[in-house]
C-alpha cells in the first residue's frame, strides 16, 4: 500500500512538473476536454494530412506531363527520332544508347576515365616498406613518398624547362 501512495505522488509531481514545463508552449487544451481536437491553434502539426488537395480528387487520375507532351506531339504529327540526338547535356560527354524505345536508354561516358598507377621512383622500395617489422603508418609513408618523388619529377621538369 505504501508504494502505491509514493507512486501517486511521484506521478503527480510529474505532472506539475509537466504543467510548468507547458504553460507557455503551444499546446492548447488538454485530452480530457477535446479528446478528438488536440490541437486548436493556428500551427498545423499532423504530417499526414494534405489540405491542398481538392475534395474531388479522386476523379483526377494521375498523369505525369510526359505523358501529356507524348499525346500532344503525336496529335500534331511532331513526333521526332530521338535517336538521331543521342547526347544528354550540350558540349558534355555523355550520349544515350537507345534499347528499341526512347524512353528506354543507358547513359554512358564518351571520355575515358584516367586511372592513375602509383610506383615509387625513389630510393625506397614498396615491398620493404609493408614488411611486417615496419613501425610507422606504412601506407601514409608510402604514399607521402610516392607524392614526393613526383613533386621530385615536377620540379626536375619545371627546373629544366626555365633553364632552356
Amino acid at each position: 500500500m505504501g508504494g502505491y501512495k509514493s507512486l501517486e505522488k511521484k506521478n503527480e509531481k510529474q505532472k506539475e512538473q509537466n504543467e510548468k514545463m507547458i504553460e507557455n508552449s503551444l499546446k492548447s487544451t488538454s485530452s480530457d476536454e477535446h479528446p478528438y481536437f488536440l490541437q486548436q491553434n493556428n500551427i498545423y502539426w499532423e504530417t499526414g494530412h494534405r489540405t491542398y488537395i481538392p475534395f474531388f480528387h479522386f476523379l483526377i487520375h494521375k498523369y505525369t506531363n510526359k505523358i501529356i507532351d507524348d499525346q500532344i506531339r503525336k496529335f500534331t504529327n511532331r513526333v521526332k527520332s530521338v535517336h538521331h540526338t543521342p547526347f544528354v547535356f550540350h558540349k558534355e560527354g555523355y550520349f544515350r544508347s537507345y534499347y528499341g524505345d526512347p524512353d528506354i536508354n543507358m547513359i554512358f561516358n564518351l571520355k575515358k576515365n584516367t586511372n592513375f598507377v602509383f610506383n615509387s621512383t625513389g630510393a625506397l622500395n614498396s615491398y620493404n616498406m609493408l614488411s611486417n617489422h615496419c613501425t610507422y603508418d606504412k601506407a601514409t609513408q608510402i604514399f607521402d613518398q610516392i607524392l614526393m618523388s613526383a613533386f621530385k619529377l615536377d620540379l626536375k621538369g619545371v627546373l629544366e624547362n626555365n633553364v632552356m
